[in-house]
């Protein structure tokens, strides 16, 4: 592990002070991938780079376009029909010398597992599902509770967001705590007794399993699993239509008209009327934000997604659970866990 020169010392101080020497060493060594330079993608890589990453590697074939302009502010005009990663790491380098910053032009599905376990977290941004699951699948296969490959789907809905996490079958981290207890400090706990390092661990599931089941609390205790499609129809409007458009996504509708989701809303047995938790103008509503990326909602989520991104790298704190969503016009975010387990 490469160490720390005494410039970036000077130039990363105050975030040393917060959390250390030691997790500053591991984003110096750290390689994140973004792939589609698109949705969350320039917030997320704007903190990254700024934290001090080691490298920041851009997957995107895609040619700029004026759409670009309207949340992409490492471009310009002039940029228009040239390759975006390209015309977007020259600003990018500029953030901050010491963050190797490359460009890959290569189709998506073209990369093999392997590729995507070269790097600490990948974060796929607004892709379609098959994309995000092959990408997820390649994360996974070599990742250890000490050596993971953490993954994000993040996913752009007008004045909505929302992004999920994915740090594994196993996911070694730490946190402050009193040993003998096993405690984590709290206000009331913290004074008078002696914390340390505890590390923990945790399990989460794929996306693809992530669709399948919902782990909810049980009356007595305990959790229990719920299929998402039950558990869906008792949450707020935003995690319904979270969940209509990635199983749309997952049927190879990347693009769902309002006719499209009436049907997967049926098919997961919402119930219909205005008193639903998805009705009508939900959908319609879901239909014409899908894609849409309004740059105060896409700053906001990028920094969360981005501090996740430094949290997981640096084993530093526990990761959310699992799945956050942001509803910008209610100022409101909720998370949710989705299925976890070994190998799933």
């Amino acid at each position: 592990m490469a160490a720390i020169s005494e410039e970036e010392v000077k130039l990363y101080d105050r975030q040393i002070r917060i959390w250390g020497m030691e997790a500053q060493r591991r984003m110096r060594n750290s390689r994140v991938c973004i792939v589609a330079l698109q949705g969350t993608a320039v917030e997320t890589i704007k903190n990254l780079v700024l934290a001090g990453v080691g490298e920041l590697v851009i997957l995107d074939e895609e040619k700029t376009t004026t759409r670009d302009l309207e949340t992409n502010y490492f471009l310009t005009a002039a940029d228009i029909g040239r390759g975006r990663a390209k015309a977007s790491a020259i600003q990018i380098r500029d953030l901050n010398p010491n963050v190797k910053v490359t460009t890959d032009v290569t189709p998506v599905m073209e990369k093999d597992g392997s590729f995507f376990s070269g790097f600490d977290v990948v974060v796929c941004c607004d892709c379609s599902y098959k994309i995000c699951a092959h990408v997820n699948k390649g994360c996974r296969a070599n990742s250890t509770a000490e050596k993971s490959h953490v993954f994000f789907a993040s996913y752009s809905l007008g004045f909505d967001s929302f992004f999920y996490e994915d740090v594994g079958p196993e996911f070694e981290y730490k946190v402050k705590g009193n040993v003998e207890e096993g405690i984590q400090p709290t206000i009331e706990t913290v004074k008078g007794i002696p914390f340390e390092d505890i590390v923990s661990n945790l399990s989460f599931s794929s996306l693809e399993r992530s669709l399948c089941q919902y782990k909810v609390p049980k009356a007595n205790g305990g959790m229990k699993w719920h299929s998402l499609r039950r558990t869906l129809r008792r949450h707020k409007r935003l995690a319904s239509s979270a969940g209509v458009l990635l199983k749309a996504r997952k049927a190879g509708f990347d693009k769902p008209d309002e006719k499209k989701l009436s049907e997967i809303r049926k098919e997961m047995g919402f119930p219909e009327g205005a008193e639903s938790s998805l009705s009508d103008e939900d959908l319609k509503k879901c239909a014409k934000h899908n894609g849409i990326c309004l740059a105060p909602v896409l700053s906001i989520i990028g920094g969360i997604l981005a501090q996740e991104a430094l949290k997981v790298i640096s084993h530093n704190a526990k990761p959310i659970d699992n799945t956050i969503l942001f509803d910008v016009l209610h100022g409101a975010a909720e998370i949710r866990f989705t299925a976890g387990g070994k190998g799933e």
